[in-house]
């Protein structure tokens, strides 16, 4: 393979990893990673948006490649809008949820002799939900995969426009785009996973105040995206 090609291929994927730490993106999945304190959820939510935003990339890059615009004039910034109430409205529910009490922190011993801290939510008086809640699973990951589709929708197209003109073939263009996105699911999934990993192992008032962090970074973000 030429050098030339090799370093475009590889700069798209360093393009998707850069991309997956823009604000807007750190802020909406540090605070649906922040209401899920499983390593294991936290990894497959950065997955989950990954997935969502490579998608809607893809999609973009179909209608890019058939000569049409994805988005009307008439819609252009209001996908970003939409981020950034969504945004808000993620903060907002975590900063409830820890501020309330609804969400909080427990330390359990185990039988090999360690103690480590489980989260519990109190959500319609019913109490004591573990981590392994299936059905809250379920729905966080479709928040991520949709805060990823939301996002692609926001910030992917013009990229895709640039990426599509100035590759130097049709297929190095569909692999640009596919590194591109590769490098973008890679790097939210490493983020989501440290982040669950770190209110897993600070102490219960550390991670609360993380929490609340989380939340407060996130309704600024989203009212920064609507000013």
């Amino acid at each position: 393979m030429d050098l030339s090609i090799l370093l475009w291929l590889v700069s798209g994927l360093l393009a998707g990893v850069r991309h997956a730490f823009e604000p807007d993106h750190m802020a909406a999945v540090s605070a649906i990673v922040a209401r899920e304190p499983n390593t294991r959820l936290a990894l497959r939510l950065g997955l989950a948006w990954g997935a969502g935003h490579g998608l809607v990339l893809l999609v973009v890059f179909g209608f890019v490649a058939l000569g049409l615009s994805f988005l009307s004039d008439s819609m252009e910034g209001w996908p970003d809008r939409v981020v950034g109430g969504v945004l808000i409205l993620l903060g907002a529910v975590v900063l409830h949820d820890v501020l309330s009490g609804r969400w909080h922190v427990h330390m359990h011993d185990h039988d090999n002799g360690r103690a480590h801290a489980h989260a519990h939510s109190h959500i319609q008086g019913v109490s004591d939900i573990h981590e392994h809640d299936h059905g809250r699973a379920i729905l966080s990951l479709g928040r991520s995969l949709g805060m990823g589709m939301l996002h692609g929708l926001a910030g992917s197209g013009v990229l895709a426009a640039v990426a599509w003109s100035a590759a130097p073939s049709a297929l190095h263009r569909w692999m640009t785009v596919l590194l591109y996105g590769a490098g973008a699911m890679g790097a939210m999934a490493v983020m989501t996973y440290t982040v669950g990993r770190t209110l897993r192992a600070v102490p219960p008032p550390v991670e609360r105040l993380l929490r609340i962090a989380s939340g407060a970074a996130s309704v600024i973000v989203g009212v920064t995206l609507l000013a």
